[in-house]
């Protein structure tokens, strides 16, 4: 049976949900937000041709009282088993923030949100844009990062979503380019200030000349868009080093360091990249 409810972040907005599930065999995502049990761990994110770390993304994880840790894909498949995502994705949101309000301040943070779980975006995340005054943080260090792109049906409401974040001072984030986003004309029309390119195109890079095409093609599809273009899920110092040459000077992944609790110091011999039997130059 379909029924109409509020929006369970504000109140303003509507949706049309079964109200007919299975009971979930998952954590109880209810109780989780209640304890205070949403964590953020961190992994840098570094600008290779700088040398330097230029930020983190924050990476929420559910903490059990014993300890143990509930993975991201387990918590929000319980969410929308529960009808919690609503909830779960804003806690995470403002858990990010506080924890972030205590890095440098000249770091930038990438914080993930699922644009499914946001209605109106100036009633839903209120509380969001609260937690950034609460925590005394400068609007230009945090980019606003769209994840599950595949699920995202309404390009219209995302737009308005990213274009209301931008109104607030923030920046913008496309998650997966190449991937759950890959057509210009969407890229031009949702306009986001970084486009992380899609893993699935940086394994093994050096390796596969189809890759690289690839990756060379969405890097000129995102310049033509003015975007800064990030690779991520780099675990190799070919992979970086590929990569840099074709201009993808924002890196992350376990090259530089795995997701920790506290930010990472990337060590700086990350960065030299040894000479690959290729031309290699920094673009």
């Amino acid at each position: 049976m379909q029924q109409q409810i509020d929006c369970p972040n504000c109140g303003q907005g509507v949706q049309r949900v079964s109200r007919t599930q299975a009971v979930s065999k998952g954590p109880n995502v209810a109780d989780i937000i209640s304890a205070g049990q949403i964590r953020m761990m961190m992994q840098p994110i570094v600008n290779v041709t700088a040398g330097e770390t230029i930020g983190y993304e924050m990476l929420a994880r559910a903490v059990r009282q014993d300890g143990s840790i509930i993975s991201p894909g387990e918590l929000y498949a319980s969410a929308r088993e529960q009808n919690q995502l609503f909830r779960l994705d804003r806690a995470c949101r403002i858990a990010a923030i506080e924890t972030a309000s205590k890095l440098r301040d000249d770091l930038a943070v990438f914080i993930n949100f699922v644009p499914t779980s946001i209605y109106v975006p100036q009633h839903c995340l209120a509380t969001t844009v609260d937690a950034v005054r609460r925590c005394g943080m400068q609007r230009e260090r945090i980019v606003f990062e769209v994840v599950e792109t595949d699920r995202v049906q309404d390009l219209r409401h995302l737009r308005s979503i990213l274009s209301y974040y931008r109104e607030m001072g923030f920046r913008c984030a496309l998650d997966d380019f190449g991937e759950g986003f890959s057509d210009e004309e969407t890229m031009k029309a949702l306009r986001p200030d970084i486009m992380k390119l899609d893993r699935k195109y940086v394994s093994d890079i050096q390796k596969l000349p189809d890759k690289q095409r690839m990756a060379q093609t969405i890097y000129q599809q995102g310049y033509k868009q003015g975007a800064a273009m990030l690779a991520e899920g780099v675990e190799c110092e070919e992979e970086a080093a590929v990569l840099a040459d074709m201009g993808y000077h924002l890196q992350q992944g376990y090259w530089y360091g795995t997701p920790a609790w506290d930010p990472v110091d990337v060590d700086p011999e990350k960065f030299k990249f040894k000479d690959q039997g290729r031309a290699f130059k920094r673009c």
